[in-house]
């Protein structure tokens, strides 16, 4: 709801027994030429940054706020991705073309999500709920083909934390997660490939997006910790897992409260997606040729992957904007980039999830063990989400000692046992803003 930066927009028709899809994405390139001083300091930046309280922008706000921002009702300059699917939902042809376009509608996920339940009857629901319709078929077809060729679905839970006018945290919550979210990734991730493929077989320089195969040692971790979690895998742990495998193993594990610590043991296990010149596959889409070309608005890679598309669009195939030492260099510094900007908005988040819990001193949750170690357990607490630590000076009731092999701390004498998933019940006991955290005293049970 309180997005002003809008990057994309798609659209979705029925033809024959198959559909055509529209990707179109604002055209930043129109206004952000190679060398300039905006083309300079964007890279410089790499990507927009965002906290709580507000954007860091990787553009001016004229820019990303207005002129290039596909805002309904108005004529924007876009780049847009044609593809047509079959009736399974597969790809069978791709075009590209520059274009100018008029949004119909600006439309948040819960809206889409409410208007696809029946559950809003209003004027937009009227004017789009049919083509709306038509999307959320579409896309359930290209989940599946997702799914079935071994994309990992590691859906983990975020955090939504909204501040009040004094710009202290207010309300911490899970954030909602809607099929309608699911609609707009999956379109954007055949728009990648799309442009990948296209780019690749052009022989154009580009930044590619490349996750690597697992590393086998950690794999071998993990496949031991999920044993110990009563979820053993169903691959051969001799064997480096395929993605299609690993999702196989996934949705076994569907329905059941342990899904959720696989899937954080797994995502902790896998090796970091970074930017690449050299087209190098994602493991965890299952891809074989991946980029960013979706949001020029707040990624410098996306916007070299539009340059160079627009000059194979017109014809200039061979001098590209981009040269592959330049390429290499775009890649480098927006992969560090994004690095940092992880950091800045994961450490940010901490500071007001723990600002949030120091006005709930002596308050009493219920909460999950979501990690284990040596020193203590970190217990989500219900309903905000926030995370805080029982340092193990706190478990006076028996000598716990960390059992590694089964991420467990283990009472000598009554034999209790915290392990990852073990419900609980805590006590916010201090906080300390300037390490952002969150100490706890388990009570009861």
């Amino acid at each position: 709801p309180d997005a002003r930066d809008f990057d994309d927009a798609v659209h979705v028709e029925r033809r024959g027994s198959g559909y055509r899809l529209l990707v179109s994405i604002a055209d930043v390139s129109a206004y952000v030429r190679p060398g300039s001083a905006l083309d300079r300091d964007a890279l410089r930046r790499g990507c927009s940054v965002y906290f709580p309280a507000g954007v860091f922008s990787m553009l001016p706000a004229r820019l990303s706020e207005e002129l290039c921002t596909l805002a309904p009702g108005r004529d924007r300059a876009a780049v847009t991705v044609e593809l047509d699917l079959d009736s399974k939902g597969v790809v069978k042809a791709a075009r590209f073309l520059r274009s100018l376009i008029r949004s119909a509608a600006r439309l948040t996920y819960r809206e889409v999500q409410e208007i696809l339940d029946g559950e809003r009857d209003c004027e937009k629901a009227k004017q789009h709920g049919e083509r709306l319709a038509v999307m959320a078929e579409c896309a359930g077809l290209m989940l599946k083909c997702l799914h079935g060729r071994g994309a990992l679905d590691l859906d983990l839970p975020e955090v939504d934390i909204h501040l009040g006018e004094d710009g202290a945290p207010k309300e911490v919550r899970p954030a909602p997660r809607y099929f309608s979210q699911r609609i707009v990734e999956v379109f954007m991730i055949a728009a990648n490939e799309a442009v990948a493929r296209a780019l690749g077989e052009a022989g154009a320089p580009a930044v590619y997006r490349v996750h690597p195969s697992p590393d086998p040692e950690k794999m071998e971790v993990f496949a031991k910790l999920a044993e110990n979690l009563g979820a053993p895998v169903s691959y051969d742990r001799k064997i480096r897992p395929s993605p299609k495998r690993l999702s196989g193993y996934l949705q076994s594990l569907e329905g059941r409260p342990v899904k959720e610590i696989v899937s954080q043991l797994l995502l902790r296990s896998l090796m970091q997606a970074r930017y690449s010149e050299n087209c190098e596959g994602h493991y965890g889409l299952a891809s074989s040729a991946y980029l960013h070309f979706t949001s020029p608005i707040r990624r410098y890679p996306d916007l070299a992957v539009h340059r160079q598309l627009i000059a194979l669009i017109e014809g200039d195939a061979g001098n590209w904007p981009h040269r592959e030492g330049e390429v290499t260099k775009v890649a480098e510094l927006c992969s560090r980039s994004e690095r940092m900007a992880l950091a800045a908005e994961r450490t940010t988040a901490s500071l007001y999830r723990a600002a949030y819990m120091r006005e709930r001193l002596g308050d009493t949750f219920e909460g999950v063990v979501a990690a284990v170690f040596d020193f203590g357990v970190f217990v989500r607490m219900f309903p905000s989400g926030v995370e805080g630590l029982v340092h193990i000076s706190q478990m006076q009731d028996d000598y716990y000692k960390f059992q590694e092999d089964h991420l467990a701390l283990v009472g000598r004498r009554t034999g209790k046992a915290y392990r990852m998933g073990t419900r609980c019940q805590v006590r916010v006991e201090s906080v300390q803003l300037s390490q952002a955290r969150v100490d706890l005293s388990f009570i009861g049970p």
